[in-house]
């Protein structure tokens, strides 16, 4: 019995501990100031992670138009030839010599 007496006054004096120290005005102040940086003002972790997807939609963005772009200078080489230009502009625009027929299956 003495022993469970012991622990239950151990235990009740590392709560007072405990609370000693989380109510003290310095430790108060100091949570306090935590709290209203990492919610509040230009450097907190709510716009930090904003600005983190904001970051890697941007990324996505530049590589979907640098895909794009050598896409577009692959076809740009390959207009330059005259013989697939040609080719180019009667498979996109449909268009002939003076007398020839053009069917379209599709």
């Amino acid at each position: 019995m003495q022993t469970s007496q012991k622990k239950c006054n151990f235990a009740i004096m590392q709560i007072e501990k405990v609370r000693k120290i989380l109510l003290n005005k310095y430790t108060i102040t100091l949570l306090l100031f935590a709290v209203v940086f990492s919610f509040c003002g230009n450097q907190s972790v709510v716009n930090r992670v904003r600005m983190s997807h904001e970051i890697r939609a941007k990324e996505r963005d530049l590589n979907n138009y640098k895909q794009q772009t050598k896409q577009a200078e692959r076809q740009l080489r390959m207009l330059e030839n005259p013989d697939s230009l040609e080719r180019y502009a009667r498979e996109h625009y449909y268009m002939r010599e003076k007398d020839e027929d053009v069917y379209i299956i599709k």
